[in-house]
């Protein structure tokens, strides 16, 4: 499993029931990359007096038949007997997979399948592409103002991120946050942008000269709020003398999941290590 956190302003548990509900109404298809498309194809609202929305994403690949045709066995282009003979109904799609979701209102968290049963597989970075094509569009952003998306990013990889021994360049980039009521930074750094008409800050550190970024307490908690609210670059010289790179974008939080099917169904295991993903993911902030 993978997690997105999905902000909005103002923000509230209604209003991120509404979001979603109208997002799914709209039947949206965003592509992903080359041919592959993916849709919101069920909502469940069932349990959101409980704080949680269900769902299914669909993913399935567009074939253009406009393009031209191969014969896998004459290793030679389709000719024309060939194509007219193609009969593909027009709402149907191959290569589909279907991966769960569950959306946790109150922590604005979206829980997606990574990697499920069969050949099922959404990347944190597709996940991403397919929620921000999904909110920006116009109908939405009409009627709830901009949507911010974010990765988020895996807690427990920040040290090796910000702590390179010899440490070049730090650059901490942020969105606005939500706050959690889980203690006053989100809530500073909100008020702190609102009142400036910003809506994200991106800060850089630079070395000066021979000399490493040696992060304080401060810009460490900034780095924290980062991991589920931006993202995290680093430039710097390992212990071996090596230049490296490193970013929150290559540490998603990832969260594996075993079962055992015969007592169990594989959607019944996903909500319930869904809603464990997202107490860990909660716990870090506090």
């Amino acid at each position: 499993m993978g997690a997105v956190n999905i902000r909005i302003h103002p923000h509230s548990p209604e209003r991120y029931e509404l979001l979603l509900g109208d997002a799914f109404s709209l039947k949206k298809v965003v592509a992903l990359q080359s041919h592959q498309r993916m849709i919101m194809a069920r909502l469940d609202m069932s349990q959101r007096e409980h704080g949680v929305l269900r769902g299914t994403l669909a993913r399935f690949t567009e074939i253009d038949p406009d393009l031209p045709w191969f014969n896998a066995v004459r290793f030679a282009p389709a000719d024309e007997d060939e194509v007219r003979r193609i009969q593909i109904p027009q709402n149907l799609r191959p290569n589909y997979m279907a991966l769960f979701f569950t959306f946790h209102i109150h922590e604005h968290l979206l829980i997606f399948e990574h990697r499920g049963a069969g050949r099922s597989y959404l990347s944190p970075q597709m996940a991403m592409k397919f929620f921000e094509g999904l909110f920006s569009d116009d109908a939405l952003s009409a009627k709830f103002g901009p949507v911010a998306v974010s990765m988020v990013a895996d807690r427990d990889q920040l040290e090796a991120i910000i702590g390179i021994p010899d440490l070049k360049r730090l650059r901490i980039y942020v969105k606005r946050p939500n706050p959690d009521d889980l203690g006053d930074y989100d809530t500073f750094w909100e008020n702190k942008l609102v009142r400036q008409g910003a809506n994200s800050i991106d800060v850089v550190y630079e070395a000066e000269g021979k000399e490493s970024i040696r992060p304080d307490e401060e810009t460490r908690q900034f780095a924290e709020l980062a991991t589920r609210n931006g993202e995290i670059e680093a430039v710097g010289i390992d212990a071996d003398g090596n230049r490296v790179e490193r970013s929150t974008r290559e540490h998603p939080t990832l969260e594996p999941l075993r079962y055992d099917p015969e007592h169990t169904t594989h959607e019944q295991a996903f909500r319930s290590a869904a809603l464990t993903l997202v107490k860990r993911i909660m716990s870090s902030i506090l």
